[in-house]
């Protein structure tokens, strides 16, 4: 096992790595992400580290770096942890529990990114009744939601109520969205949208999608 620091967030490091692997003929085994934490404020970013590293760079396990918050021996308070001093959830944690809920509903389809948004399908069964997506903003522009969707209620990383989609486009944020979407009778995601494991994409245009992490 290969075990290396913030993939996510330093997605070149990723490819870095993985390339070294294969020049000095290393033998191949899993990459595990062992850290990777942020601030409170950047709890955000909880779940794209995970959803980047586990479903576009294929790593086996992530660990989030801290449990709890810690004044280090120069006596600064270091808070990133999941909880704060007084074992309070922080808003990684808080993060963590909507990312597993969410993600506990149905398979992955796959991902997309259109050049200012970033969007993780998922389904709740093969016949697709309800679609779940995480996606979030890293430009300017609107997104269009697949066709088949009749409408959509959007929730924070928290698992706090935002608002309700009917009408298109849909304006994201840099903070992820989770939003849980109802299809019409019939809809086949194969032939109505344009779902893709865009891996390949996402990773040649790192410098657009990931270093905004």
């Amino acid at each position: 096992m290969y075990a290396i620091h913030y993939t996510a967030s330093e997605w070149d490091k990723y490819v870095w790595f993985t390339s070294l692997i294969k020049q000095y003929g290393h033998p191949l085994k899993p990459i595990w992400n062992t850290e990777e934490d942020y601030r409170p404020d950047e709890a955000g970013n909880v779940s794209k580290s995970f959803l980047i590293a586990h479903y576009l760079q294929g790593m086996d396990k992530v660990f989030y770096f801290l449990a709890k918050d810690i004044v280090d021996a120069k006596g600064n308070l270091v808070y990133h942890g999941l909880f704060d001093s007084n074992n309070n959830q922080n808003p990684s944690m808080l993060e963590l529990q909507q990312l597993k809920s969410f993600l506990s509903r149905g398979g992955y389809l796959g991902a997309q990114a259109d050049g200012s948004n970033v969007v993780f399908f998922f389904s709740d069964t093969e016949q697709i009744r309800t679609l779940n997506m995480i996606a979030w903003n890293i430009g300017a522009d609107t997104y269009t939601l697949p066709k088949g969707i009749s409408g959509c209620q959007v929730t924070d990383a928290t698992g706090k109520s935002m608002a309700s989609i009917s009408k298109q486009p849909v304006s994201f944020n840099s903070q992820p969205s989770y939003l849980t979407c109802s299809t019409d009778v019939g809809f086949k995601p194969q032939s109505q949208t344009s779902f893709q494991n865009s891996q390949t994409k996402l990773a040649n245009e790192s410098s657009d999608y990931y270093h905004s992490l």
